[in-house]
């Protein structure tokens, strides 16, 4: 069984060393966090918030006034939607490539291509759609 000093450590294993040191001098030095902390635009409050993001220094609890809440929502949405015109979809390669699997309908050769992912087919799970040589409409999806 762990002990809470080998859990801590497994916890912190998994953030970047420098954050981890910055968070041990904030967790030492409430001075420096409570400037820190108004610098990015929290503010005390006596209550304790329900719903809603807080630090608690010193009997204090801290969160972040509604103008800087919704800029970084604001911000965090920019930085979505900017990912997500990087990721768009380009479409199907229509690449054929020739395969060694014979047409089970007259056993003339048959060309492998993939499957749109957002067709009918590649929505049923499909990945592959071999096609005849000969005859367009013998095809096979596997």
């Amino acid at each position: 069984m762990k002990t809470p000093d080998k859990q801590i450590l497994a916890m912190l294993k998994a953030f970047n060393k420098d954050d981890v040191e910055k968070a041990i001098t904030l967790y030492v030095d409430n001075e420096t966090a409570k400037n820190e902390l108004r610098e990015e635009g929290w503010a005390p409050q006596p209550i304790k918030p329900e719903g809603q993001e807080f630090y608690e220094i010193d009997g204090e609890y801290w969160v972040q006034t509604p103008e800087m809440r919704q800029e970084g929502i604001d911000k965090a949405v920019k930085e979505m939607k900017e990912q997500q015109a990087k990721r768009k979809y380009t479409g199907q390669k229509m690449n054929l490539k020739k395969v060694l699997v014979k047409c089970p309908y007259c056993e003339s050769e048959m060309y492998k291509q993939s499957v749109c992912p957002r067709c009918i087919e590649g929505k049923k799970g499909y990945k592959v759609r071999l096609i005849c040589e000969e005859n367009a409409d013998h095809e096979v999806l596997l």
